[in-house]
Order: structure tokens, then sequence, then C-alpha cells
């Protein structure tokens, strides 16, 4: 992710006669769409520095001061609903919620979708703890909070604002918003596992210091208050079966369980008898 200051009011030429589209959206929800055909282009210039956009590749020159983010700049590899070329000119103002975290653009692929974790000072302690428990997984970046909109946002200049980590090549950001919103179990996130031991490894790790309390049919809840579901692969199989016999006795014993145990499964399935 790339972070551009700007101040608002900013016109920003669009060249196109190629497949493709474009989106300026600020988070006050001020929008500007050009629909597009043909060749993409964007060339963006100020005194010292410049962003250009060609074939489906982004870049920022002469940059180095990171800042909050005001909007996304999103430009598609495939044409939105509509026709036409030429030149568009578009005028993005506003400010709304936005001046929340200041002024700027981040930039965006369109088609990959990065889950946004909301913390009360805590996202990069969270960032290191889910980093080290999954093996495919890195920091990727960090964002800092600066004296714009800080009557909104109420944070240290200087403080961390957002810290963006993968885990298994999905794609997150650990946001310090305050402690206006809490985690619920609403939302939770799905680890599949091949066998017991990943099952017995992640249900430990991202379970450590949890609220035990809050642990059923597969789900618990980390030290962050972040849900997890930790599932085997072969509780699709079973779901998925026809034999409606079988499936109800495999779902019937899950439904007992808090971590899930395979071999449990697998037992009441084939007919195995168990005391519940």
């Amino acid at each position: 992710m790339f972070l551009a200051r700007r101040s608002l009011n900013t016109p920003i030429l669009l060249r196109s006669a190629g497949t493709g589209g474009l989106i300026v959206t600020g988070m006050a929800g001020v929008c500007l769409i050009a629909r597009m055909w043909g060749r993409e282009e964007i060339d963006w210039k100020d005194r010292s520095w410049r962003l250009r956009y060609n074939s489906g590749q982004v870049a920022i020159d002469n940059w180095s001061e990171p800042t909050a983010a005001i909007g996304v700049l999103a430009v598609a590899s495939r044409g939105l609903s509509g026709s036409g070329a030429g030149n568009w000119r578009g005028l993005v103002s506003g400010a709304g919620i936005g001046s929340l975290v200041g002024f700027g653009w981040v930039l965006i692929s369109v088609g990959k979708l990065t889950t946004c974790l909301w913390f009360d000072g805590r996202a990069e302690e969270a960032a290191a703890f889910y980093t080290s428990i999954f093996k495919d997984s890195k920091i990727t970046g960090r964002h800092y909070y600066t004296e714009a909109g800080k009557e909104f946002h109420g944070r240290e200049p200087g403080s961390l604002m957002t810290i963006e980590f993968e885990l298994n090549d999905q794609k997150f950001v650990g946001l310090n918003g305050g402690p206006k919103f809490l985690f619920t179990a609403a939302i939770s996130i799905m680890v599949n596992c091949k066998d017991q031991s990943e099952i017995d490894y992640y249900w430990n790790k991202l379970g450590e210091s949890g609220d035990e309390s809050k642990r059923q049919c597969g789900w618990l809840v980390d030290k962050f208050g972040l849900s997890w579901q930790i599932i085997p692969n072969e509780l699709h199989r079973i779901l998925d079966s026809p034999e409606i016999e079988k499936r109800d006795r495999a779902y019937t014993v899950m439904m007992h369980m808090q971590k899930f145990d395979v071999n449990m499964l697998r037992n009441a399935f084939d007919g195995d008898r168990l005391t519940l």
C-alpha cells in the first residue's frame, strides 16, 4: 500500500483509451467515477513527487513521507460498465469522516480483499502475535498519525495508526482506532486444518490467554477479543455427505465439542455409538 500526502481540492487528470476504470472515493462519501475504455494512463505530478499508472502498474516517485488516509484510489484492470473514451478531469473535495485520519490517499489494487481489524492501541501487539503463529506470515508496513485531524482522532502525532501484515497470503490491516468499537463473534476468521495436529497447534496458540468461556464448536476468542474458527478439512466432507443419517450423527457430536476432535467426528460418521 502506498500513501501519498495531498491537500484536498487537487485536480486529477485521468487519460484513458483502453479497458479499465478508475475510482477515487473519499471516506466521507465524496466519489468520482471515471469509466473508460482503451489504454489506461494516469500521470499526477507535484513539485517533489509524481504518481504514475500504466498497464496495471502503479508507482510513486520521490516520495518518502507516509501520512494518514482520506481516500482510496483504485485502478481497475477491467472496464466498468459503460463505454467511451477521452480525457477526464475530476476535482475531489470534502472532509467529513475522512478528516478523522487526516489528508492523503491510499492506493490499493482492485480485486483483492484486505481485512481491517480495529484495536484500542494494541494493533502492533496483535500483528506480532498473529505473525508469530502463522508460518507463512509477515509484517509489510506501518503508518502513523499526524497533527492533521487530531481534534477528531485524538491520537498522539507520531503514534501508530495502522500496521499491515499477511497471514498465509491473506492481507490484514490493524488499526489503532480507540475504544469505540469492539470485536464480536458476528465476525470470525476460519482456519482450515489438514489434520488433528494442525487443529491442536492453532487452537492452543490462538487461544492463549483468550476467554475460555467463549469456546464452542471449533470457535475460540483470542486475547484481543477476535473470534477464530479452527476447522478440520474433513468436516467439509462430512457436512457435504448425501448420507443424511451419518451426517446428522457427526453433526450432533460436533455441536458438543469445543475444540474439534477429528477421530470422534469420523467415528460418529461411520456409526460408532458415543456417549455425549
